[in-house]
């Protein structure tokens, strides 16, 4: 090979990891989005679950209010 071609060889090879890394670099990128929207949604449903178990917690305190005032 003469030297101009080897040259551009070496471009070619230095194009093709730039691209492997910017693609590593999404996937990875990707890869975090994901993680934090599983982690958003997750917060989320604990939250719902938490407020639920609280309403059903209220509602029997004020049941048995209700009760102990029934039975004076």
């Amino acid at each position: 090979r003469d030297a101009q071609e080897s040259r551009g060889l070496g471009d070619v090879y230095k194009r093709q990891q730039l691209f492997v890394q910017k693609i590593l670099l999404l996937a990875m990128t990707l890869e975090t989005m994901v993680q934090l929207l599983h982690i958003r949604l997750l917060l989320q449903l604990t939250t719902a679950v938490v407020n639920f178990l609280y309403r059903i917690h209220r509602n029997l305190e004020l049941f048995f209010l209700w009760g102990q005032h029934q039975l004076q």
